[in-house]
């Protein structure tokens, strides 16, 4: 027995460094092994960030794109150099959550404070922080706020008014869109929706207000000027993310159905779903959850988040969509921007590249977390992939391939 033991534990000591060392979470040749055995080979240029990216804006000069980081770790603004990749600033925010949205001069940013329930005496407010010579003040010039118990507010999605002094911020908490007059900080006006509002577009002329109500699975239909529901839109399951195209087609990614429902505007309801998954008939669980329009309008990129993926849509002829291929992406996409001039794809990857281990592991994003209760959450990072889009474009048959392998 003890000489059958003795050749057990030699096999085992052979064997272990070759067979068992693909197993460990870690940079691959071909990309990054994540600890659920999954393999992502994110392409473009990569820089790191804190985790969670729910938005990407780029900036007005179109030289740059806003990052907001919204996770575990601190919480900021990052600004991405369009033409290096390279991240140009980083300015901390106390809190925050998924809204951005640039004044029409585009020498403001106004951000969603959403809200720290970790603070007793927090009631986040929505920053206004100014842009000029190609970077944010380092602190907010303003803040716009409401009088409400701390329980009764949860900032999100943001739109400003293309030709008024007006923000209009959805309240998650009480399923109201607020309205904020941008000169005086006041607020001017609200207009109730349906659960958890979550992203806000407006008109070219500012007089319709879209909203997806997340836990409705419904988008309302706001009129500006008398500043009233007029219609809700049924769309698929928890809405988040959308954008509204020149002909009137609202894309809203449905991120429990593996779908984005198109929504005609004029005609006020949806006329078509783009299945986004690997599958058409695949279980829920790809998560789309942002997308963006290229500024031609025929090509619609959708972040599929739970399968670290891009999907890329032919959306010319908005009746008939054909999706053309997957970009790899990092870990959960979960922001989506393309530069202004076209030439650039900017994917956030809220869970970044690739994780650590626990406790005291290297490079931890938030050393000032005690060690000893050092948790993965305290050890995500993020990402922001810099992608040229006529090099992905000529080399997409590969990129799907490199998806699905």
């Amino acid at each position: 027995m003890r000489h059958i033991h003795s050749i057990s534990l030699l096999l085992l000591l052979v064997i272990s460094p070759s067979t068992f060392s693909a197993e460990w979470p870690g940079p691959t040749k071909e990309g990054y092994e994540l600890p659920n055995g999954w393999r992502i080979t994110p392409v473009g240029k990569s820089v790191e960030t804190n985790d969670l990216i729910l938005n990407l804006v780029p900036t007005p000069d179109g030289r740059g794109v806003v990052a907001l980081t919204c996770g575990y770790n601190p919480h900021s603004l990052v600004i991405i150099d369009a033409a290096s990749g390279e991240v140009r600033q980083r300015v901390p925010v106390p809190t925050a959550w998924f809204g951005l949205a640039w004044s029409p001069d585009g020498s403001k940013l106004y951000v969603s404070g959403g809200n720290d329930k970790r603070s007793k005496e927090s009631r986040a407010p929505i920053y206004v922080f100014e842009y000029r010579d190609e970077i944010l003040s380092e602190t907010p010039l303003a803040h716009l706020k409401q009088d409400l118990p701390q329980a009764e507010i949860f900032w999100s999605g943001l739109a400003h008014h293309p030709q008024k002094d007006l923000l209009y911020a959805a309240n998650r908490e009480r399923n109201e869109i607020v309205v904020f007059d941008t000169k005086t900080g006041e607020s001017v006006g609200r207009v109730g929706v349906e659960r958890n509002p979550c992203d806000l577009v407006l008109t070219s002329d500012g007089k319709t207000l879209y909203c997806s109500n997340w836990a409705a699975d419904t988008v309302s239909v706001i009129d500006t000027e008398s500043l009233k529901a007029t219609a809700t839109i049924g769309v698929g399951d928890n809405p988040t993310d959308m954008v509204l195209s020149s002909k009137g087609v609202l894309y809203v990614c449905c991120s429990n159905d593996n779908a984005v429902t198109l929504v005609d505007t004029a005609k006020g309801r949806a006329i078509g779903t783009i299945v986004t998954s690997l599958y058409e008939r695949a279980p829920e669980g790809s998560t789309p959850n942002a997308l963006c329009l290229d500024p031609e309008e025929e090509t619609l990129y959708v972040a599929n988040a739970d399968n670290n993926n891009i999907c890329v849509v032919d959306v010319e002829e908005p009746e008939e969509t054909t999706v053309l291929g997957f970009i790899p992406a990092g870990w959960y996409p979960s922001a989506l921007a393309v530069s202004p001039d076209g030439e650039k794809l900017f994917i956030g990857n809220s869970k970044g590249l690739g994780s650590y281990p626990t406790p005291q592991g290297p490079r931890r994003p938030n050393p000032k977390e005690n060690e000893k209760t050092e948790t993965i959450k305290t050890l995500m990072e993020g990402a922001v992939n810099t992608l040229e889009i006529d090099e992905y474009r000529s080399h997409l048959p590969e990129l799907t391939r490199q998806v699905y392998a």
